[in-house]
């Protein structure tokens, strides 16, 4: 009966040590497991602000973009204004001379031909 007991009492701190080390790995498994959760939400988190800083980034460079080729047609359209401005005044001076001088050859025939029949 001692010898039972004996055994009863070695099989029974036996399966509390294995007890304890599988508790005990259990235990650091979820630590571990924890560990890597906190890491992967971290990293998530990371993820996302940097996603976000990129889309901000995005947008504003979008509106600078923007605004670039808005002024730049801008300074080209006030170009081209100015350029055709510049043609219509070319063309009123080009009709001024050009009758001026139409007015002026009529004048030199008329008088040729007064001085010819003179």
């Amino acid at each position: 009966a001692k010898k039972l007991l004996a055994a009863r009492n070695d099989y029974l701190a036996s399966a509390k040590r294995e007890g304890d080390l599988i508790i005990k790995q259990a235990e650091e498994k979820a630590k571990q497991m924890l560990a890597e959760d906190e890491l992967l939400a971290q990293a998530r988190q990371r993820g996302n602000e940097m996603l976000r800083q990129a889309e901000e980034r995005s947008r504003q460079l979008y509106q600078v973009a923007n605004s670039y080729a808005e002024d730049a047609l801008a300074r080209t359209e006030e170009a081209v204004q100015a350029a055709l401005d510049e043609v219509k005044q070319s063309r009123v001076r080009f009709r001024t001379t050009s009758a001026a001088k139409m007015q002026e050859q009529r004048q030199k025939l008329e008088k040729k031909n007064e001085e010819n029949e003179t």
